[in-house]
Formats: structure tokens, C-alpha cells, sequence
């Protein structure tokens, strides 16, 4: 038990712990005028979209393994 317990508390804090990063970085991204680039029509909206979309997993990520 205490095993698992370890390797839990590892786990939380090398993904966990460390993934506002990501979120930061993706929710900068979202706005960021050089990725979404007013001459790019197609891509723009592709990434946009894109980057939405991860945002909102990693953001559903944290909220199901914080009640862990």
C-alpha cells in the first residue's frame, strides 16, 4: 500500500504539479497573433479550433485527477 501510495504521489507531482505550464502556454496560445495569422484563412480557423480543443482536454485533465 505504501508502494502504491508513493508512486501516486510521484506521479501527481512530476504530471500534475508541473501542467499549469501547459495550461499558461495554451491559453496564451489561443490569442497568439503570430499563430493565428490573418493571412492563413484555412489554417487560422484549423488552429483555432485546434488549440480551443486542447485546451479544454488538459483543462478536463487537471479537474479529474486533482479530486484523486
Amino acid at each position: 500500500m505504501a508502494r502504491r501510495k508513493r508512486a501516486f504521489d510521484i506521479c501527481y507531482q512530476v504530471y500534475i504539479d508541473k501542467s499549469w505550464i501547459d495550461i499558461l502556454f495554451l491559453k496564451n496560445l489561443r490569442n497568439n497573433p503570430s499563430l493565428l495569422l490573418d493571412q492563413c484563412k484555412i489554417s487560422k480557423d484549423f488552429l483555432s479550433t485546434m488549440v480551443a480543443k486542447q485546451y479544454e482536454v488538459v483543462k478536463k485533465f487537471l479537474v479529474i485527477h486533482e479530486g484523486l
